[in-house]
């Protein structure tokens, strides 16, 4: 008899049977089988093609959030130390597909999971009974789509008992909203917005406009040098729809270990792993001119270092090593500082409206905070475009929705 964990139970399905890891293909049944039975979802029956991008945003957040190797091969060691399971037990419980969680839990990053060796023929087994199944909806022991995949294992190997693992005491984790229409939303117009050809990429040019033209063009090159991340585009000198979705989330959420290691990346010049005043000047420079030619007081490199050194609280005072950069806080801000003009100046003047929503729901991250603005934002634009409409006025220049 197997004892398996409820993550290695799921892991062990998807996967094909000649690997070792998941791939983002291995996901897409999961999303078929969420899209056709979620009732947060009825509404998308009627357009595949939107069915078809909810899914891929799905699986490009787990990967960037999940696969810190970054190589696209989702090991089980990280499906255990992510909270994707919590996130989906969540979804498959839970009818409205947008609500933010108010519960906290409580994970160690670190804990060690109860391992069971997943040899290539149990592997190849569990995919048998896998194709002898039809399809996941025909259980009729589970109303879920994860409680189908749990019982698949269990109806065909009569396992009697699933061991899960509860939460210990330890580092406070939100659970990332994998699922959320709402954030599908925005980062799909984002992109829609950029994208003014529509033929799927975006090239520096497009970018560059990105949030108001708030980022540097130094920032913008070290992107599409792909030295924060090696693009998944095959068209040379543009991104694709997944790497828009890796940088958005980074952009937009520096407070997450991936975005810290994404920004350190790309201001890391020489790559030696620890940044320099030098490099932080290169950065620097652009952000003061273009305060200069706002008509903005300008502030000095030199007094802007001391600021950055104070608030990252490096361990040798002559270079800032990423160890440095994740033990702080304010990391978030001394990158925006270095390339994002509007962040600085917010940062600069402590807006009082993103204090107030900090303060209103500290367990929200810059991300749920960020993409619930956006999206009551983008919804007020679609209603406005809609009355327009209505009474015969069309905008010259109105942006088309994706949908």
């Amino acid at each position: 008899m197997l004892a398996m964990d409820l993550p290695t139970q799921i892991y062990t399905i998807l996967k094909q049977p000649h690997r070792t890891y998941l791939v983002q293909d291995d996901f897409k049944p999961i999303l078929r089988e969420l899209l056709s039975s979620h009732p947060g979802l009825e509404f998308l029956h009627s357009t595949p093609e939107f069915q078809e991008r909810y899914a891929e945003t799905v699986i490009h957040r787990i990967f960037y959030y999940m696969n810190r190797s970054g190589n696209g091969r989702l090991t089980l060691r990280e499906l255990k130390r992510g909270n994707l399971i919590d996130a989906m037990l969540h979804v498959d419980e839970e009818e409205d597909i947008n609500k933010v969680l108010s519960l906290v839990f409580y994970c160690e990053l670190d804990r060690e999971w109860d391992q069971l060796e997943v040899t290539r023929k149990n592997a190849g087994k569990f995919r048998k009974m896998a194709r002898e199944t039809e399809s996941l909806s025909c259980l009729t022991c589970g109303v879920g789509w994860v409680a189908q995949l749990v019982k698949l294992v269990e109806l065909r190997v009569k396992e009697q008992e699933v061991q899960g693992s509860s939460p210990g005491k330890g580092e406070k984790t939100n659970i990332i909203l994998y699922f959320s229409y709402e954030h599908f939303y925005v980062i799909y117009c984002k992109f829609w917005e950029l994208d003014t050809d529509h033929d799927f990429f975006i090239d520096r040019e497009n970018l560059i406009k990105y949030g108001n033209h708030s980022l540097t063009y130094r920032i913008v090159d070290r992107i599409f040098s792909q030295v924060p991340r090696k693009f998944s585009s095959k068209v040379e000198g543009k991104m694709n729809y997944e790497d828009f979705v890796h940088f958005i989330l980074a952009e937009e959420d520096k407070s997450s270990e991936p975005s810290l290691e994404y920004w350190f990346r790309c201001i890391d010049l020489d790559g030696n792993g620890v940044l320099t005043s030098n490099e932080m000047l290169f950065f620097y420079e652009e952000q003061l001119h273009r305060m200069e030619c706002m008509a903005q007081e300008p502030v000095l490199f030199e007094d802007i270092l001391c600021q950055l050194v104070d608030m990252i609280g490096p361990e040798n005072d002559g270079y800032i090593t990423l160890r440095d950069v994740k033990s702080s806080k304010l990391s978030g801000n001394v990158f925006n500082i270095l390339f994002n003009l509007n962040k600085f100046i917010a940062f600069e003047t402590r807006d009082p409206f993103l204090i107030r929503q900090e303060r209103e729901d500290p367990n929200m991250t810059e991300w749920d905070r960020f993409a619930h603005r956006e999206y009551i934002r983008l919804s007020m634009e679609e209603d406005g475009e809609d009355m327009s409409n209505a009474s015969g006025d069309v905008w010259e220049e109105s942006l088309e929705a994706p949908f």
